[in-house]
């Protein structure tokens, strides 16, 4: 996204992308999408009204699905917005993250009430994950492997959410960042990092920003997927490869 006209954000899943969309809610900061279709939104007092009453009255976040968080390539943000801003992402460790958006996914499943994927999907081990060619992933074959997921575990076909939930999941970091050389990266899992951010934003909008904690309110999640020797292996099998990877049909 576009803010305050200075600079790009990259909306990476499961690195702290909508507590900083929240806090630039929160400042009243103007926010620009390349799909045009979110930015009514932001400019709807009410939902401001909304997170700062939640922001004073329990001082947390993602309590109420008030916006939909749309994740948007980067070069779909270059082709709308120009080549001239400053581009800025949060990164997180690769394999902590990936597990994060596996636990979001059976979340939405469990939401969906579709018990079947759910069920199973948490009781897979780390090897039932992946069960797929690598090669898939540098063929940018995302689609085919989620069908392939779907069908070796036996998931529920019926659910018409079930793909995009599953490309959310498989699609590599670089599908949506391309490995960009020029983007200033800032490190989630790093105090000293995320508060360089915030002095970033300050500096660059000339308005003081914070960066407030996205608490999400949720029912707990039990699953058998762990990030140990084993699963590092199988992740960078699958992805080691696309960390200096460009994207095949766009290259940046």
């Amino acid at each position: 996204m576009l803010v305050e006209n200075k600079f790009l954000f990259i909306s990476l899943p499961r690195s702290a992308s909508t507590a900083f969309e929240e806090s630039c809610i929160l400042h009243r900061f103007d926010i620009k999408h390349a799909n045009s279709r979110f930015d009514f939104i932001y400019e709807n007092d009410k939902v401001y009204e909304k997170y700062q009453k939640i922001e004073i009255d329990t001082n947390k976040f993602g309590k109420e699905n008030i916006i939909y968080h749309p994740h948007e390539r980067l070069i779909h943000l270059l082709t709308t917005f120009g080549y001239d801003y400053p581009i800025v992402a949060i990164k997180r460790n690769k394999f902590h993250r990936f597990v994060s958006q596996f636990s979001k996914v059976l979340e939405l499943l469990y939401q969906q009430k579709d018990f079947i994927s759910y069920d199973i999907l948490s009781k897979i081990n780390n090897k039932e994950l992946f069960c797929f060619d690598p090669k898939l992933i540098l063929e940018e074959k995302y689609e085919t492997i989620a069908q392939i997921v779907i069908d070796t575990l036996k998931l529920n076909k019926n659910n018409l959410l079930l793909i995009g939930l599953l490309l959310l999941l498989f699609r590599p970091m670089y599908y949506w960042h391309g490995n960009n050389d020029k983007i200033i990266w800032f490190n989630l899992e790093d105090n000293e990092s995320m508060h360089d951010l915030q002095n970033w934003v300050s500096d660059i909008t000339k308005k003081n920003f914070t960066l407030h904690k996205s608490n999400e309110i949720k029912k707990p999640i039990v699953y058998t997927i762990k990030v140990n020797n084993e699963f590092r292996w199988l992740f960078d099998n699958y992805y080691a490869q696309t960390e200096n990877q460009k994207n095949l049909k766009t290259i940046i």
